[in-house]
C-alpha cells in the first residue's frame, strides 16, 4: 500500500511539473507572439513615417516650382495631407521625446503649407519672403528624409530593433538605435522663423500665455489631480513622464486605460489640462459631426 501511494505522489509529481511546464510555455509563446505583433506594429508605422517624410520632402521641392496659384494649391495641399499622415505614424510609435524636434517640424511644415495653399486659393501667388521659407524647409526636409530613411535601412537589414524604443530590449542594437535617434535631433538643421497667420507663427510662439497670468506654480501630484478630474481616470493609474519647458512649461503625463495609452499635459503655472492625445486605432462613427461640434461648445462654456 505504501508503494502504491509512493507510486501515485511521484506520478502526481510529475503531471504536476508537465502541466506547468505546458503553461509556462503557452504563456511565453503568448508572450512572444505579442512582442512580435507590437513590434511588427511599430515597424509598420515607422516605415509609414518615413515614406510621409519623403513625400514631404518632395513635395516641398515641387512647390518650389509651382508657378500659377492652382500649382501652388495642389503642391502645398499634398504636403500638408503627408504631413497629417506622418503625424498619425508617428502617433502610433513608442517614442517619449525622442523625436521632439522631429514632430514639431512635421506640425509646422504641414500648417505653413495649408497657410500657404489658402493663400493662393484665392489667387496669390509666393512673396519672397515664402519663397526663401519654403526652400529653407524643403532643405531641412531633405536632411530628416535622409537620416530617418537610413535608420529605416538599418532596422530591415537587422542591425537595428524598435523593440528598445519600447523599453523591452536592453541590447547594443536598442542603445544603438536610441543614440540614433538622438543622432537625428542634433543633426537637425535650423528651419526659418516663421511669420505668417497660424499657430506656428513666430509671434505667436513667443507671445506670453495671458490666461496663466498670476497663477500659482503647482507641484506633480496636483497636475495629476487635474487631469484625473478631467479626464475621469484614477489618479493611481497617471505616470509622470516628464516636464515640457519653454514660455510654457508642462507636466507630462501617460495613464493606461481601456481605451489604450492617454497622454496629458498640465501646465506647471496654474495646473491647466494644456493637451490630451490618445492614439488609437477608431472604428465606425458613432456621432455625426454636429454632434461633435455640440459636444465641443457644450466643453468649452
Amino acid at each position: 500500500m505504501k508503494r502504491k501511494i509512493r507510486i501515485l505522489a511521484i506520478v502526481y509529481a510529475i503531471a504536476g511539473v508537465v502541466i506547468l511546464g505546458g503553461l509556462a510555455g503557452t504563456q511565453y509563446i503568448r508572450a512572444e507572439n505579442y512582442r512580435l505583433q507590437l513590434n511588427n506594429t511599430y515597424r509598420h508605422a515607422f516605415s509609414e513615417l518615413v515614406g510621409d517624410v519623403n513625400e514631404i520632402s518632395s513635395g516641398l521641392q515641387k512647390s518650389l516650382y509651382a508657378t500659377s496659384p492652382s500649382m501652388i494649391s495642389s503642391t502645398c495641399t499634398d504636403v500638408f495631407g503627408k504631413a497629417v499622415s506622418a503625424q498619425m505614424a508617428m502617433g502610433e510609435l513608442p517614442f517619449d521625446g525622442e523625436l521632439e524636434k522631429t514632430a514639431r517640424f512635421i506640425s509646422t511644415v504641414g500648417d505653413y503649407a495649408y497657410t500657404l495653399s489658402k493663400y493662393a486659393s484665392s489667387g496669390g501667388g509666393y512673396t519672397e519672403e515664402q519663397a526663401e521659407n519654403l526652400a529653407d524647409l524643403a532643405s531641412a526636409a531633405e536632411t530628416l528624409s535622409y537620416n530617418l530613411t537610413q535608420l529605416l535601412y538599418e532596422l530591415d537589414n537587422g542591425s537595428l530593433t524598435l523593440e528598445a524604443v519600447a523599453g523591452a530590449d536592453d541590447s547594443v542594437s536598442g542603445a544603438v538605435l536610441y543614440d540614433s535617434l538622438k543622432t537625428v535631433e542634433t543633426e537637425f538643421p535650423e528651419i526659418p522663423s516663421l511669420i505668417y497667420d497660424g499657430p506656428f507663427s513666430e509671434h505667436i510662439q513667443n507671445m506670453k500665455p495671458v490666461y496663466l497670468e498670476g497663477m500659482k506654480t503647482v507641484s506633480k501630484e496636483e497636475a495629476v489631480l487635474s487631469a484625473a478630474k478631467l479626464l475621469e481616470i484614477k489618479q493611481s493609474d497617471f505616470v509622470y513622464t516628464g516636464l515640457r519647458e519653454g514660455n510654457l512649461p508642462a507636466y507630462m503625463l501617460s495613464a493606461e486605460t481601456e481605451n489604450g495609452t492617454v497622454y496629458a499635459e498640465v501646465t506647471v503655472a496654474g495646473g491647466v489640462v494644456l493637451e490630451v492625445m490618445n492614439p488609437r486605432s477608431v472604428g465606425s462613427a458613432g456621432i455625426s459631426s454636429e454632434d461633435a461640434v455640440e459636444a465641443a461648445r457644450t466643453f468649452l462654456s
